[in-house]
């Protein structure tokens, strides 16, 4: 879940003239990411909102045991990458993208501290977090990246 502020920077960085293969591919990939998915933004969503820390992460770690990677992932390569939102930035690939990809379901993502890295990323999210309800309201609820991304560069 990602406040729109985020959501609109990756749209507008897709629309550019020379993202317009990644734009078209995401569009193509979009239906089919969001089947395997079910109701889990929906449950994240509703997590987000009650404010419920735990469930979140319980959630999340389904999508995660799942392997259904972003809309945005190809191959294990991130199409957005320029353009990632902040809490994309947190997550650090080492070497390859070996962890990142659906490949063997015994793998799990390693999760390495970089404190100051991690303490950046936490004040960020709260700003623009805080600007996300400043200018949809206190109760403007997140959305998933690529859902919100969608809506935002497909015409109406």
């Amino acid at each position: 879940m990602v406040p729109v502020g985020e959501a609109e920077a990756v749209a507008r960085w897709l629309k550019r003239p020379e993202n317009a293969a990644i734009l078209a591919g995401f569009r193509e990939r979009y239906p089919a990411w969001r089947a395997r998915l079910g109701d889990l933004p929906e449950r994240l969503e509703a997590a987000a909102d009650r404010g419920d820390n735990e469930y979140y992460k319980q959630v999340f770690m389904t999508d995660v045991n799942a392997r259904v990677l972003c809309a945005f992932n190809v191959g294990g390569d991130c199409q957005i990458y320029q353009a990632r939102p902040i809490l994309c930035r947190k997550a650090h690939s080492l070497d390859t993208p070996d962890l990142c990809g659906p490949h063997d379901p015994a793998l799990r993502r390693q999760e390495i501290a970089f404190v100051p890295l991690d303490s950046l990323v936490k004040r960020s999210f709260s700003l623009f977090l805080a600007a996300h309800h400043a200018v949809l309201g206190a109760k403007a609820p997140q959305r998933a990246l690529c859902d919100q991304v969608y809506q935002l560069t497909t015409p109406a």
